[in-house]
């Protein structure tokens, strides 16, 4: 029905403590074809940070296709659409960094399966 809406945790992680990953950037978008139901019934958005974002947080998100990138600027994340590099030259960092998806349904959908790829873009290195 319209209206219901759907969040989920997910993490990022460096699982490779040789290599460091900046300029990162997560997009999420409707899979091919399906772009048409996205824009008219069906509204993704993302937001970091290890608690559930509020109302008023996912309010003031980005809408479908928005956008988390790196790298905190300063080590703040007020607006919850940062992500920090993972590692630097000295070392890798290999900690989990929250971020949430929610997935709202705008109007009535036809039955079936919706599908929606979370795009990830990075620049590899490594540590020194």
């Amino acid at each position: 029905p319209g209206g219901s809406a759907s969040y989920k945790k997910l993490y990022i992680k460096n699982d490779d403590p040789t290599k460091i990953y900046s300029g990162i950037k997560l997009t999420i978008a409707a899979q091919a074809g399906l772009d048409f139901i996205q824009k008219s019934s069906v509204e993704c958005r993302l937001l970091s940070g290890d608690s559930e974002p509020t109302a008023a947080e996912w309010d003031a998100a980005l809408t479908s296709g928005s956008l988390l990138e790196s790298p905190l600027v300063g080590g703040v994340n007020a607006s919850r659409r940062r992500l920090p590099d993972l590692g630097s030259a000295a070392a890798a960092d290999e900690k989990y960094y929250p971020f949430w998806i929610r997935v709202k349904t705008l109007n009535p959908l036809r039955p079936g399966e919706y599908l929606y790829n979370i795009g990830v873009e990075y620049t590899e290195g490594n540590v020194s």
